[in-house]
């Protein structure tokens, strides 16, 4: 026997003591939270044996400047190398001139890819939003 349920909920305020309590019609920003999203679809892919940490990132994206020598795992553990695209001035001053843009993907990997990586592919850490963008 199968059950299936279901909750729509919410709590709260979004602004710190507000009075409007957040409905379910709301938006918010994840941020960072779906990089642990992806990284457990990209774990699920694994388990399947869809792909491995030790694939290189070319096998998958062929883009990705020194995609040969940069693995999944790095990816996933910020030892990529990879320039972090929101450290560049032409994403913080279009934010800055237009907040509601939306970027698409290979926008934001190319304004990466104009900077040197910070390291080479697992010699170093470096917070970076492209290594899960990739």
């Amino acid at each position: 026997m199968q059950f299936r349920s279901a909750l729509t909920a919410s709590y709260g305020t979004g602004v710190r003591d507000a009075q409007r309590e957040v409905s379910i019609e709301d938006h918010i920003r994840v941020g960072s939270v779906t990089k642990t999203w992806t990284t457990t679809a990209i774990l699920q892919m694994v388990q399947e044996g869809r792909l491995s940490l030790d694939d290189p990132v070319s096998r998958h994206r062929p883009d990705v400047p020194n995609g040969d020598n940069i693995t999944i795992d790095q990816l996933l553990t910020m030892r990529s190398g990879l320039y972090n695209y929101t450290e560049t001035l032409d994403l913080n001053s279009a934010m800055d001139t237009d907040p509601q843009r939306v970027w698409q993907p290979d926008e934001l990997l190319a304004l990466a890819y104009r900077h040197p990586p910070y390291f080479a592919p697992g010699q170093g850490f470096h917070y970076s939003n492209t290594s899960t963008v990739c």
